[in-house]
């Protein structure tokens, strides 16, 4: 006796399932997301956060330290994924 269901059968509830779903983009929570890095001693690090499509969503800036080396905390971001982050440096003379 064979108690496969019938092929048929299982393409329809595929099928079906399928149909139904909506496509929906889930906005994620990013919490605090946290950034640490090496530059010049004194220079300004700035952190640009990119949305998917492909707009800014924050920004920071944190000063390095006199060994180069700086951390960067922001407050929580709510968005589509994925999300990009542009670090650039400005070194003091």
């Amino acid at each position: 006796m064979n108690a496969a269901p019938d092929p048929i059968e299982i393409s329809r509830v595929l099928g079906e399932d399928e149909e139904d779903e909506d496509e929906e983009v889930e906005e994620l929570l990013y919490l605090s997301p946290i950034f640490t890095g090496r530059s010049p001693t004194s220079s300004t690090v700035t952190v640009t956060l990119i949305g998917a499509d492909g707009a800014p969503i924050d920004m920071g800036s944190v000063v390095a330290g006199p060994d180069g080396n700086w951390t960067l905390i922001m407050r929580d971001v709510e968005g589509p994924a994925p999300v990009s982050a542009i670090v650039m440096t400005r070194i003091r003379n």
